[in-house]
């Protein structure tokens, strides 16, 4: 998926390829996520079917092109986490409910990426050492992420009184697929031991989608310090048939192999150029808070709106293969999968950034290929890691009260990503 298609006419005998993950492992935990003691922890094991390629020549005016195809299913993210307060918190206002009181706080987060994509392209040779080729990448992106908040306090009236119940609840939720199309280009320079390669990869094209989203939230028996009022509110949205935006920005890839004897050795660099804010999802400005005064509806889209910003950022691969035996190669493979998140870019904390994992991964895989005339076997592990000490709480329960909504007053917190996995790969020879 990630070839240069200037290599294509060198593609030689047409071959189908079937690779897999057979199993993979994916953690991911936020330290103190929701407040002290309270981490977000997502483990999910699964196993995942990842890519079916190959290649196949056509005959054009007597002269054959090398063709190339892959179809790629990917899970980007599945992270799903729970925790929960319930104790004696002094939550309250003492001027009407004195010591803690009988406090719950509940919170849900859960992100799911998915990708599917195809692709197809063709190369030629424009010289004895130099090739050129294209290929069009089709990809339908689905995204589902949920934030779930309650708060619960109940007052501590005197005997005569009846306890009075003081709440919060905030509910977020959206899902899409959106349908994108990109083209790559790419040249490659064929040396004696040496050999060069540059790619350009054009911003994406947007071909549509579809987009739901709901949201509730309520206010009941709320009393903030610097007001004397009581406080109750609701703003509750379903919207349908929304349109959905996912960008992919232009990017620059250079490579470069030298042969050895028995080894050869690979670089790689990839530059992603920046993206400026927009809105993955754009609600419509329908009637959300209630009472209404006539102006809510223009607040719609800004409180609600799934939002995206990224700056650019360059990826590096390294790898080698060395012939161990005379059927056998040995694979290693290193690379970066740094993050392109950053607050900054946003112009104010209005609506949703729907990331997780907001900090750079790095990944390592090891394997071996056996060959034979008539297939190549491909058997590996891999190993995923990184941490980042950036990520801001969306909930903190250590010190709920009414003037921060039970929400608790949020800060930046540790997060750590870990994956294994076990790919198997089988190629045929057509």
């Amino acid at each position: 998926m990630f070839y240069n298609p200037a290599l294509l006419p060198n593609g030689g005998q047409p071959k189908i390829s079937v690779n897999a993950n057979i199993y993979y492992l994916q953690s991911i935990k936020i330290i103190n996520g929701s407040g002290s003691n309270h981490d977000l922890k997502s483990l999910v094991g699964s196993t995942t079917p990842q890519l079916i390629a190959g290649n196949f020549q056509l005959k054009i005016n007597s002269k054959k092109l090398n063709f190339a195809y892959g179809i790629l299913s990917s899970s980007i993210i599945n992270f799903q986490a729970s925790q929960r307060r319930d104790e004696k918190v002094n939550a309250l206002s003492d001027s009407y409910s004195p010591g803690p009181e009988s406090f719950v706080g509940q919170f849900i987060l859960q992100n799911t990426v998915k990708e599917f994509t195809g692709v197809l392209g063709s190369g030629f040779k424009i010289s004895k050492k130099m090739s050129a080729g294209i290929y069009v990448e089709g990809t339908s992106r689905n995204q589902a992420y949920q934030l779930n908040y309650i708060g619960r306090a109940l007052t501590n009236p005197p005997v005569s009184d009846t306890f009075t119940l003081v709440s919060t609840d905030v509910n977020y939720f959206t899902s899409y697929t959106h349908l994108r199309l990109r083209f790559r280009g790419g040249l490659a320079w064929d040396g004696e031991r040496d050999h060069l390669g540059l790619t350009i990869s054009s911003p994406s094209i947007s071909l549509g989608g579809n987009a739901l989203l709901a949201s509730d939230n309520t206010l009941n028996n709320f009393r903030f310090s610097y007001d004397p009022g009581t406080y109750n509110f609701l703003a509750n949205t379903r919207q349908e048939k929304l349109k959905p935006t996912w960008k992919m920005p232009l990017s620059i890839g250079v490579g470069y192999t030298r042969d050895f004897d028995r080894t050869q050795l690979y670089v790689a660099g990839e530059y992603f150029f920046a993206v400026d804010e927009y809105n993955i999802i754009n609600p419509k400005d329908e009637f959300f808070i209630r009472p209404d005064t006539g102006n809510n509806a223009s607040l719609t889209q800004s409180l609600l709106k799934l939002k995206d910003a990224r700056r650019a950022v360059f990826n590096i691969g390294f790898g080698v293969s060395r012939q161990v035996m005379t059927r056998i190669v040995a694979y290693f493979a290193f690379r970066t999968d740094n993050t392109f998140y950053d607050r900054s870019k946003f112009y104010n904390e209005q609506g949703f950034a729907p990331y997780t994992c907001s900090w750079n991964v790095y990944h390592w895989q090891l394997g071996v290929n056996y060959k034979t005339a008539k297939y190549n076997l491909r058997a590996g592990v891999y190993f995923s890691h990184g941490s980042g000490n950036k990520y801001t709480q969306e909930i903190n329960l250590d010190d709920p009260s009414e003037d921060n909504l039970f929400q608790g007053n949020v800060h930046d917190v540790t997060g750590k990503y870990f994956s294994v996995g076990v790919m198997l790969s089988y190629v045929h020879n057509l």
